[in-house]
């Protein structure tokens, strides 16, 4: 909803990039969540670590091409798991999530930076 009221945006970095900035949407503590105020990177940090599953990932739509889809409904508790792998699927598949640059090598997103414990280095 902030996302769509502050359309026409052409670069979302500002409002999703460092939270030393004042612009940063995304780290202003902006909703009010029983008397306590958290932004929308508390809620998605909590989200994060408190469920083992990298899947979770796919729920968070950010605006930006990079992301993964905003879903036409609400998610449902009896539904969630499927909603988030179809995301998944989704995104994966798409040029968005990853992109052959060779036979041998592959593009992928700069959003799986975001989740580093779901995504550690290889060695």
């Amino acid at each position: 909803n902030e996302i769509a009221s502050q359309y026409p945006v052409t670069d979302l970095r500002p409002m999703f990039g460092d939270c030393s900035s004042k612009s940063s949407l995304y780290c202003t503590k902006s909703y009010d969540l029983d008397g306590q105020m958290i932004s929308l990177k508390d809620i998605r940090d909590h989200v994060v670590k408190n469920w083992d599953d990298p899947v979770v990932i796919y729920g968070f739509y950010m605006g930006a091409v990079g992301t993964p889809n905003v879903r036409s409904g609400a998610y449902l508790s009896n539904q969630v798991w499927d909603d988030l792998r179809s995301n998944a699927v989704d995104f994966i598949h798409s040029v968005r999530g990853t992109r052959a640059r060779s036979s041998k090598s592959l593009n992928v997103s700069e959003y799986y930076e975001n989740f580093p414990t779901y995504f550690p280095p290889s060695g």
